[in-house]
């Protein structure tokens, strides 16, 4: 007797970097996206853990695209679901169709479609038997963490580790996702930044995703992060991804505030001395157990906030593990401050240090101001 057994070939794409504006649309809320088969079953690996075989001709290890990929491989590591990819290096020969899981960079167009990245799946029912990740050889990465290296901070640079965590995402399961601030949409804006340094991270959306594939790890895995980006709507060039932009500050009424100059990539707003504004930040819990950190709202002479800098308040979200925030608080700037200098208003989530976390390195964020 012959059994037929059939296959499905699923090819993903990372977000093409497009600078028309997005679709001004509502936040709809958490929404993870994951490949279905043909009877709208999950489809996901059936064990745990999946090696990764690395070109050698693309990873050296050591090296700094190696490195770069090895820290998204930690990040997602760190995600409260037990699944985890990892690595073997020496991969001498890439063939597409081999039932190997293979990692490697590529001029072919017609892997890539366009895109600074794809990833290729194949199941059978809602089985991944393999999956193969392939990198544009001809895309402008950057594999540090400098901030102004990078295209969201006016840089000419891809940021590589992000773009590692979207196609991870894909090849453990997870679908493009547009509802809200997430790693599966436009992965280049999906980040912590503080003191100028790139905080990379798999995020709330995708980590959930990964529980729902595959269950909860039974460590618990704990981690909350902030960001000074946040969900602006659909991508206009591509709906399937979320666009984001950065955070703000309003006035008293909540009014945003003028900048210093309305092009910068990092922004800066003008305040006054003394002045009661209302900032705005993103918050996320990626990790297992919903928890209420508490937040802490800082002045800074510089864009690195520490809890050393001055206490403007403080809050005590409830952050549930199924969601990404976007909160608004009303502060006041101390007074005395020095006309015509650049400060920044910061926030540090989980000040006292109170939950124990998986990544320490998410928790601090900045706006800069200008003090009129």
């Amino acid at each position: 007797m012959n059994i037929m057994k059939t296959y499905q070939l699923t090819l993903r794409f990372a977000p093409a970097l497009l600078l028309a504006a997005v679709l001004w649309l509502p936040r709809t809320g958490s929404a993870y996206e994951y490949d279905k088969d043909s009877s709208g079953a999950k489809i996901h690996w059936y064990d745990d853990s999946v090696k990764l075989r690395m070109l050698d001709s693309s990873f050296t290890e050591g090296d700094a695209w190696s490195t770069a990929f090895e820290e998204a491989l930690d990040r997602w590591y760190r995600n409260p679901s037990p699944f985890y990819f990892y690595s073997q290096y020496g991969d001498a020969t890439h063939n597409t169709n081999n039932s190997q899981n293979e990692v490697f960079f590529t001029h072919k167009a017609s892997f890539l479609g366009g895109a600074p990245a794809a990833t290729l799946v194949c199941s059978r029912g809602d089985e991944i038997l393999w999956t193969d990740i392939g990198f544009d050889a001809d895309e402008d990465y950057s594999t540090t963490h400098t901030a102004t290296n990078t295209i969201g901070y006016g840089g000419d640079y891809r940021a590589f580790i992000p773009v590692v965590l979207h196609e991870l995402g894909h090849a453990l399961g997870l679908n493009h996702e547009n509802d809200e601030y997430n790693i599966m949409g436009d992965d280049w804006s999906h980040m912590g930044c503080n003191g100028g340094e790139l905080k990379y991270y798999p995020g709330e959306d995708a980590c959930d995703g990964a529980v729902f594939l595959y269950g909860n790890n039974p460590t618990a895995f704990e981690d909350v992060s902030v960001s000074h980006w946040r969900y602006k709507g659909h991508d206009s060039g591509d709906s399937a991804y979320s666009a984001h932009k950065r955070t703000a500050i309003l006035d008293s009424t909540g009014v945003e505030l003028s900048k210093l100059s309305s092009s910068a990539a990092d922004p800066i707003y003008k305040v006054s001395s003394g002045q009661t504004i209302q900032v705005v930040f993103t918050y996320e819990n990626n990790g297992r157990h919903d928890q209420s950190p508490i937040v802490g709202y800082y002045h800074s002479g510089n864009n690195i906030i520490s809890t050393g800098d001055t206490l403007l308040g403080t809050r005590t979200p409830l952050l549930g593990r199924n969601d990404v925030y976007t909160f608004t608080n009303t502060v006041t700037l101390p007074g005395g401050l020095t006309s015509g200098h650049t400060n920044a208003v910061g926030v540090v989530i989980d000040k006292d240090n109170a939950i124990s976390e998986v990544n320490e390195a998410n928790n601090a964020a900045y706006i800069l101001i200008y003090i009129k």
